[in-house]
């Protein structure tokens, strides 16, 4: 059960790193180019989490040198964007005592990376990052949550990099409870980020000056992952009842889209999407409760429909957390996968679309 809950657990809310099984899982990824693409998650042994970090060269995923915060038995790492290739950022949050988290970033500059601890809202001690992105070389975004303590009623969290320093952006709260999961900038005036609230499914607007609440139609929902192709955008995620779901921002208003999700509710959760142009776009998640499988649906014109997706040899739960398309046909998905018996360690999971296919590649 524990490992279904990491399934569908939103990424702006993520849980205690000690209830994370042993093992690798990557959270999210991003590539600058073709032969060059970063995947970030953690690494759990003896109940002390640490980041991870693997690099695609162009022919195989190897394990890169990632530090940890001082003092922190828990590092992780949920989201990371590329600028350009020696220029990336990754994110996510350190756990200090039983109550504190706070959130951190690392920065690769081409020869290593270098982590920060990040600044938190003041009264606010349980911060964690989940996404970032960057619209240009000095300009970043990381959304996520913030708390008293862990656990209690969680905050949005937004940070902005200027290119000298991260500084705490103030976001909208929906209710007692919100947390941002997703976010996507066109430029540094013009980002959406998605998450859950106390109504539902929620999504914010950064116009260059201030973040501002807009309608969505996902009651009793979370959205987890948002992509901006041009002046629609798309998000995507999952409803309570736990099934997939996902909507369309057309340029004035956000609502539902067709998914393959059949009428019987199924569980399920669309935890990343991608667009390489505005008409070829990728969701990744999983479906399943006996018998999970990863799920990867395509967006042709007016829904979202169910493509082909391995699954490893004698997986129990293997789920796809992020998707990143550089072209039509190159787009990498990645997360975790645990064994038949539940007994083995959670395995790290990367699939990648030629055009043609999905298939799964060796990852360390």
């Amino acid at each position: 059960m524990a490992a279904a809950l990491l399934a569908v657990t939103p990424a702006g809310a993520p849980p205690a790193a000690s209830a994370a099984p042993p093992g690798r899982i990557l959270s999210s990824v991003s590539c600058p180019r073709v032969s060059s693409c970063w995947a970030v998650g953690d690494q759990t042994a003896s109940g002390v989490t640490r980041t991870l970090i693997e690099h695609w060269n162009g022919r195989k995923w190897s394990l890169t040198a990632s530090p940890n915060a001082a003092g922190s038995a828990d590092t992780f790492l949920s989201g990371v964007a590329c600028q350009a290739e020696l220029n990336c950022w990754a994110v996510g949050g350190a756990t200090l005592g039983s109550i504190r988290q706070e959130p951190v970033a690392e920065h690769w500059n081409g020869r290593k990376w270098s982590l920060s601890v990040l600044p938190e809202p003041a009264g606010l001690d349980a911060d964690s990052l989940a996404s970032v992105w960057c619209p240009g070389a000095t300009r970043c975004w990381a959304v996520g949550s913030a708390a008293r303590r862990v656990p209690a009623a969680l905050r949005p969290l937004a940070e902005h990099w200027t290119g000298r320093k991260w500084s705490v952006v103030a976001a909208r709260a929906s209710g007692g409870f919100t947390a941002l999961a997703g976010v996507f900038c066109r430029q540094d005036t013009n980002c959406w980020a998605v998450g859950v609230g106390a109504a539902g499914g929620l999504a914010e607007h950064w116009n260059g000056q201030k973040w501002s609440l807009a309608p969505t139609p996902s009651a009793a929902a979370e959205l987890l992952g948002v992509w901006c192709p041009g002046t629609d955008c798309f998000a995507t995620g999952s409803s309570r009842f736990p099934t997939v779901i996902a909507e369309r921002w057309n340029g004035r208003t956000w609502s539902l889209t067709p998914t393959s999700a059949p009428p019987v509710k199924i569980v399920g959760s669309l935890q990343g999407v991608s667009c390489a142009t505005s008409t070829s776009c990728f969701a990744v998640g999983v479906q399943g409760q006996a018998n999970p499988q990863t799920l990867i649906e395509r967006w042709q014109r007016s829904r979202w429909v169910k493509v082909k997706s391995p699954n490893p040899a004698g997986a129990k739960l293997p789920v796809l957390r992020a998707v990143f398309c550089l072209s039509p046909k190159a787009c990498w998905a990645v997360g975790l996968s645990i064994n038949l018996n539940f007994t083995g360690p959670a395995r790290t999971l990367a699939e990648y679309w030629n055009g043609r296919s999905w298939s799964i590649v060796r990852t360390p």
